[in-house]
Formats: structure tokens, C-alpha cells, sequence
């Protein structure tokens, strides 16, 4: 008897070749442009839904990071079915016992369509449930684009083109039946979803703002009150403004003391508040996180934060036993080196020069395209980038690069 456990069956489930092809008609279904006619060993046949092409390509499916690439697109010429039997026209006129002569063409003919009216039902039911929300005149938008060759020569932006296939997005936006298209059931596959290596400057000019201060005393306020609903209050403050995490705890302690100790209802308790909200935001598990998933440079923690953290650990490990001990070091070995292989695996930082870049091409392009629809996203696009936060954002630089390389 074979022996497996839920997990292991689960895995075969969703690895089984239908889910994946389910998978795969749901997000082509999707794009602008192209529905799944046929799925058979690991190749597709698509239908192009503007042109009423077809075309064939590989695909290869990738269990870990539940990703598909698409590629080896080669387009399919149909030819008029020559070899149609003669004697099954004949056959079904005489069936028919009819005598009219011309009633053998036209079943002769009727015989003849049966194959192209087959795969006009077979596409038929391809595109009958098709998304057509992302539909638009990409074309007008890569004649445009054709404007930013600097641009897409660039080094940068040549890395994030072959990112968007190492690391795809979780949607499909058009096929232009030459390059690959690849696409993940994940909510994003970057090991780290904010870089900023210059971001304590920017967290103590941000701090020391009016509207910084108005936003925590509200969320304080609301702390007291209910500690969930100031906590989800705190995490949004530090989701939209993600450098606060470079600071240390007694930068942070002060950035707080010094937004609510003026306030007349928060002034009366703010060290107890101070240090209950820095406690939370040091111990959540959505702070938590948060922290996991954006790099940043904490370079700017105290000394004596270093030492005092490094003494509570040598006092802990003088305690433990040794077998204990050499598991802990390996367990922290392999921790080290996930990190080291995120480290690797990361996204590349942008300068400020190749933010303006892409925030000028994407301005470009909402000033000159007609179709509505691309300019709603061109213009979506530019509000991911019109933020005084100097960090990047692998997921926001990825849509840009794909909708200018258009």
C-alpha cells in the first residue's frame, strides 16, 4: 500500500497536467489578446482574438514557484483540407436517395467544412468566456515606446525586462508572438519587495513633518482606544512609508515621544504610549512581516544597541546545552545562507536617474496615446512612482518595464 501524506498529496493535485492547464486557459484568458485553444503534452495552441491567428509554443511549469513561461511562439498556416473523401459525398447522396445531380456538389462541399467548422467551434468556445478588461490599442502604445530607445538600452531596464521571466508578475497583459511571456499563481516571487540603501535620512526628514505627526497621534489615539485598530493604523503608516523600518528602537522612541508629547490628550501618558506603541511595532507579527520582506540599510543602529544585543545572546548561549548549542548554530547556518541566497536573488536598486527615466516615458505616453484605456494605465503606473520615497519597489518597476516595452 502506498503511503503519502496530506501534503504530499496535495502537491500531486496541484502539479496534476489539469490544474496546470486550468492555470494556464485562466491567465491567457486574461491578456488582451489571446485565448488557449488546445493544451497537449507541454505544448499550446493559442488563437490570437484580434488578428484570428493561431500559433503554437512551448510551455514549461515550474512547481516551486507555481510559474509558467511561454516561448517558441511559431504562427500556424491553414491550408484548404485536400484530402476530403470524394466517395463520403457520394455516399451521402445516394443515402439521401436524392436526384438531383447539383445536391452531390453541394454534399461534396458540406463535407469539405466540416473540419474548418469544427475549429470554428473549438475557438468559438475558447474566447466565449474571455476577459476582455485589459483590451486596448497596444499597438498605438509600441509606436509610441519606439520613441524610448535610450531608455529601453539601458542597463537597468534590460535587467528588469529578463526579471519579469525569472521573476513573473501574477498576470498576463498582451502576447506580441516573438518573446516569452511568463506569469506566477503567487502574489509576487521577489525575495524582497522594498530596497532603499540610502533611507535613514529620508525616515528622519519624514518624521519631522506635520502630516507624519498628525498620522501618529491619530493612530496613538487609536492605540489606547483599541489596540487592533491603531495597530492595522501603524502598519499602514509604515506600508506607505516603508524607510521608517531603517530606523533603530531609540530613534524610533523619539520620532513617536516627539509627535504625540504636544498632543493635549496623548501629552499626560506619552512615555507609557511611547513605549507600548515601539514595543508593538518591534513585536508584531504583521510589523514582522513587513521587515522580512523589504531591504534596507540599518547600518545606523547604536553601538550600545549592538553590544546589548550581543551580550543577551552570548548569556543565552553560555546556558544552553552543547548539543543544543551545535543544533542552534547549524539552524542559524541555514538561516544565513537563505538570507545569503535572498541577498543573491534580489531585485537591482534604481538610482534617482533611472526613476526619472521611466517616470518620463510613462508621462510621454499619457500625453500622447488616444485609447483611454492605456492612459488610465500609464497614468496608474505613474502614481506607484510619484512618491517622495526614494526606494524601489521591484513589483511597481516590473509592470513599468513590461507596459514600455510594449
Amino acid at each position: 500500500m502506498a503511503k503519502m501524506t496530506y501534503g504530499q498529496l496535495h502537491g500531486v493535485i496541484m502539479n496534476d497536467n489539469t490544474n496546470i492547464e486550468n492555470m494556464i486557459r485562466g491567465f491567457i484568458n486574461e491578456s488582451a489578446n489571446a485565448s488557449v485553444v488546445a493544451v497537449y503534452d507541454d505544448s499550446l495552441v493559442l488563437v490570437d482574438t484580434i488578428n484570428e491567428e493561431f500559433y503554437s509554443c512551448n510551455y514549461h511549469y515550474n512547481p516551486d514557484t507555481l510559474s509558467v513561461i511561454l516561448e517558441g511562439f511559431d504562427k500556424i498556416e491553414l491550408e484548404e483540407d485536400d484530402s476530403v473523401d470524394f466517395k463520403v459525398a457520394v455516399k451521402d447522396y445516394l443515402i439521401s436517395e436524392d436526384d438531383e445531380p447539383r445536391n452531390l456538389l453541394n454534399s461534396f462541399m458540406k463535407t469539405l467544412n466540416k473540419s474548418k467548422s469544427a475549429i470554428e467551434t473549438v475557438v468559438s468556445e475558447a474566447i466565449a468566456d474571455k476577459d476582455y478588461s485589459n483590451a486596448a490599442d497596444y499597438e498605438e502604445l509600441s509606436f509610441i515606446n519606439a520613441e524610448f530607445e535610450d531608455l529601453r538600452e539601458s542597463e537597468f531596464f534590460k535587467n528588469y525586462q529578463e526579471r519579469l521571466i525569472t521573476h513573473p508578475l501574477n498576470n498576463v497583459l498582451v502576447l506580441d508572438w516573438e518573446n516569452p511571456v511568463a506569469f506566477t499563481l503567487l502574489e509576487t516571487t521577489e525575495p524582497k519587495a522594498y530596497i532603499n540603501s540610502q533611507s535613514k535620512d529620508k525616515a528622519k526628514k519624514l518624521c519631522s513633518t506635520k502630516d507624519f505627526k498628525k498620522k501618529m497621534c491619530a493612530a496613538c489615539k487609536e492605540f489606547v482606544e483599541d489596540v487592533d485598530e491603531g495597530g492595522d493604523m501603524l502598519i499602514e503608516m509604515f506600508s506607505n512609508n516603508l524607510s521608517l523600518f531603517s530606523l533603530n528602537k531609540t530613534e524610533l522612541k523619539e520620532a513617536v515621544a516627539k509627535a504625540i508629547m504636544l498632543d493635549p490628550q496623548l501629552n499626560g501618558e506619552y512615555k507609557k504610549i511611547t513605549e507600548a506603541v515601539v514595543h508593538f511595532i518591534s513585536n508584531d507579527d504583521g510589523f514582522q512581516y513587513l521587515r522580512e520582506s523589504i531591504d534596507i540599510d540599518d547600518a545606523g543602529e547604536d553601538e550600545g544597541e549592538k553590544k546589548a544585543e550581543q551580550k543577551e545572546t552570548d548569556d543565552l548561549n553560555s546556558k544552553v546545552p552543547a548539543d543544543d548549542s551545535e543544533k542552534k548554530d547549524e539552524g542559524e547556518k541555514k538561516d544565513d545562507s537563505e538570507e545569503k541566497k535572498e541577498d543573491e536573488d534580489k531585485a537591482a536598486e534604481l538610482t534617482a536617474e533611472d526613476k526619472e527615466k521611466l517616470v518620463s516615458a510613462l508621462k510621454t505616453v499619457v500625453e500622447k496615446v488616444t485609447d483611454e484605456k492605456l492612459k488610465e494605465m500609464a497614468e496608474n503606473l505613474l502614481k506607484k512612482f510619484d512618491v517622495e520615497d526614494e526606494g524601489t519597489r521591484p513589483e511597481d518597476v516590473k509592470e513599468a518595464v513590461r507596459f514600455l516595452s510594449i
